[in-house]
């Protein structure tokens, strides 16, 4: 399947308002330049579960480098002066984790105080 490492045997759609983020690739690369066929192949995926989408305007392609960790790291820590607020380690969760984590994030920002 192309430069794909894994077949994704998955497909997420994300309404944002006036646009629709369609996902499902799994390459493993850090080269964000997009490939063709994952696209295609991402936005058949999507189509399958949602007809609609098959004859939709492509706005845009975007490939994201998605570092992850066993669970995401949403904590604080102060250096020195500084409060450092961490939110990383998403993986591919991070459309569906971003707006409880930046809620977290946010609330550790405006809340936490310095350790004794």
């Amino acid at each position: 399947m192309g430069s794909l490492d894994v077949a994704p045997t998955w497909a997420s759609i994300f309404p944002h308002g006036d646009h629709v983020v369609l996902g499902g690739g799994q390459r493993r690369s850090d080269d964000t330049t997009p490939d063709p066929a994952e696209e295609a192949d991402v936005i058949a995926r999507c189509a399958a579960i949602e007809p609609s989408l098959a004859g939709a305007e492509v706005l845009g392609h975007r490939v994201g480098l998605r570092p992850g960790r066993a669970a995401p790291r949403v904590a604080a820590e102060w250096r020195g002066d500084a409060l450092v607020v961490h939110n990383y380690g998403h993986a591919g969760n991070g459309v569906m984790l971003s707006w409880g984590c930046a809620r977290d994030a946010a609330a550790l920002a405006l809340g936490a105080a310095p350790a004794a």
